[in-house]
Formats: C-alpha cells, sequence, structure tokens
C-alpha cells in the first residue's frame, strides 16, 4: 500500500514540476497551437484582418480578451501604433523602442505562411517583458501588419525630486516637532 501511494505522489510531483504545455490561441479562427519568443502570457485569435478603422470594435473586444484594461482605441492613435513596428528575416517583429512589462500586440498573418485561408487571422497577444525587448520572435511567416496598446511603466521621479520631496518631509516633521515641544512647555 505505502509502495502504490508513495508512487502516486512521485508520480503527481513530476507532473507538477514537468513545463507547461504550450499556450493555445482562441476565438473565432479557432485553437491555434502558436509559440513567440518571448513566450506571450494570454493569445486570442480572430477570422481576418481586423489591423483596420472599419474593425475598431473586434479590435477592443481581442485587446479586452487579453487583458487588456486601458481605454478603448480609437482609430487616429491605432495608426499611430502601426508606424512603431517593422518586420525582419519574415517573422521577427521588431519595435522602434524598446518595450518592458505588460504590452498588448495585435499581430494580422496571411495566408502566405502555408496553409492558405487557415491562417488568415489577427492575433491578439499580450506579452509582460521582464527586460527592455526590442523584438519579438512570431516563429511564423506570413506578418501582414500589427497595432499596439501599449502600457506605459510608471514614471520614477528625478533625483532632484527625491531631494524636494524628502526635504519637504523633513521640513514638515522639524515643524511638527517644533509645535509639540512648545506646547508641552505651556503646559508646564
Amino acid at each position: 500500500m505505502r509502495l502504490i501511494l508513495g508512487t502516486a505522489i512521485a508520480a503527481a510531483a513530476l507532473l507538477a514540476a514537468s513545463p507547461a504545455a504550450a499556450a493555445v490561441c482562441t476565438g473565432t479562427a479557432g485553437a491555434l497551437p502558436y509559440q513567440t519568443d518571448p513566450t506571450y502570457v494570454d493569445c486570442e485569435a480572430y477570422a481576418g484582418n481586423v489591423n483596420g478603422g472599419a474593425f475598431i470594435d473586434q479590435i477592443n473586444a481581442g485587446f479586452d480578451a487579453v487583458g487588456y484594461a486601458g481605454p478603448d482605441l480609437t482609430w487616429d492613435p491605432l495608426e499611430d501604433t502601426k508606424d512603431f513596428f517593422s518586420i525582419i528575416n519574415g517573422d521577427t517583429l521588431v519595435f522602434d523602442e524598446a518595450l518592458i512589462g505588460v504590452n498588448f500586440i495585435a499581430v494580422h498573418f496571411g495566408s502566405a505562411g502555408g496553409g492558405g485561408g487557415a491562417f488568415n487571422q489577427t492575433l491578439f497577444f499580450q506579452f509582460n517583458f521582464a527586460e527592455a525587448t526590442t523584438q519579438v520572435d512570431l516563429n511564423r511567416l506570413g506578418y501582414s501588419n500589427a497595432i499596439g496598446a501599449f502600457s506605459t511603466p510608471p514614471e520614477v521621479p528625478e533625483p532632484a525630486t527625491w531631494a524636494m520631496m524628502l526635504m519637504g518631509f523633513g521640513a514638515a516633521g522639524y515643524s511638527m516637532r517644533r509645535r509639540r515641544k512648545v506646547s508641552i512647555a505651556q503646559v508646564a
């Protein structure tokens, strides 16, 4: 009995320690095993090329489906983000500026990657870049265009701002301490 129980526990531990299976995009285009480098956090697929202004509702729905919590996108900013990407070697998406943290990208793949119309879809990705990243290997040909809904990292105050804040806190503390001593002396 102990042997069976020990074997079951060892098997469960081995399964828990094994690497997770590749994420699967889901949506109107159906399930699609898909991998990027760096690996995405979440992915949603839509049939066809929805990276245009006529499909702004689908674009917002796609970004919402992968966790984007920002304001809905409108056409003008959407058009601006298309200029943020370029492609090298046919399957590597390059950013004009390094991205870090949580970012959302929609990439359209046409049928050039093989498989005919089956690959004519837009994939919405959520990435969480642990370090500044300037490119993503899509591991598939057929890239047509991309748009982004980028998160803005919190701004870190400059050293002069920190110094001003510390001086302000020090002055407030000094003022409070001085008032306390005066009120104690008046009571005595």
